[in-house]
C-alpha cells in the first residue's frame, strides 16, 4: 500500500517498532482542520465501493481525538475516532465541509480499544464502530460529492488515513488497517 503524510512527513512521530505488530501514531497539536502537519497516515482511495477499517487502542485525555479520517484537504474532510468529552470516552464523528462544521457523539463507554469502519458507497459514507459488545453501531452518514474536486477543488483526491490530535502527545496505537473493495 502507497502509504502518504499531509505536508511534510518528517513532522509526523510514528514507529512500527515502538510496540512491535502496531503502528504507534504520536498526537500533534495541529488538527485535520488546520494549516501545518496533523498526524496522518493515510492512503488514496481508489474504488466508489469499498471499505476501511481498525483496530486502535487509545486513552485520550480530554480533547485528544484519533480515528479515521476521509480527508480531501483542512477544509473538507470527515472523521470518526475516540476522544474524551467532560472525562468520557465517546466516539465522534466529525464533518468539515468548507466553513460549515458538524459533531456528533455517541454514548459514553469504556472501551479504550475501538474497531472504526468507514464504508464508501458511490452517494455517501457510513460510519461505525464497535466496542468490547463486538456490535457494530452506526454513527453517521456524509455525502461523497461534498468533499469532491468538484466542490472541494484542489487536485489530489481524496485518502482515507488514520489521525491523532493531542497537545498532550498522548499516542494512539493501531493494530491494524484494511482497505477492502466491495
Amino acid at each position: 500500500m502507497s502509504w502518504n503524510f499531509i505536508r511534510n512527513a518528517k513532522k509526523v512521530d510514528w514507529s512500527l517498532q515502538e510496540r512491535p505488530g502496531w503502528l504507534a501514531l504520536h498526537g500533534a497539536d495541529v488538527r485535520l482542520s488546520e494549516q501545518g502537519t496533523p498526524a496522518f497516515i493515510g492512503c488514496r482511495q481508489r474504488h466508489l465501493d469499498c471499505e476501511i477499517s481498525t483496530k486502535m487502542e487509545f486513552n485520550p485525555l480530554d480533547g485528544d481525538e484519533a480515528g479515521l479520517v476521509v480527508f480531501m484537504d483542512q477544509m473538507y474532510h470527515y472523521a470518526i475516532g475516540l476522544t474524551q468529552v467532560e472525562g468520557e470516552n465517546v466516539i465522534t464523528l466529525r464533518r468539515q465541509v468548507g466553513s460549515i462544521s458538524d459533531v456528533k457523539y455517541s454514548s459514553p463507554l469504556e472501551d479504550t480499544v475501538v474497531e472504526l469502519k468507514i464504508q464508501a458507497l458511490p452517494e455517501k459514507y457510513l460510519f461505525s464502530y464497535r466496542g468490547a459488545d463486538q456490535l457494530w453501531h452506526p454513527l453517521g452518514e456524509a455525502e461523497t460529492h461534498l468533499i469532491s474536486t468538484e466542490v472541494a477543488g484542489g487536485f489530489t483526491g481524496v485518502f482515507f488515513g488514520m489521525y491523532n490530535y493531542s497537545i498532550n502527545r498522548t499516542i494512539a496505537y493501531y493494530d491494524w488497517f484494511r482497505y477492502q473493495k466491495e
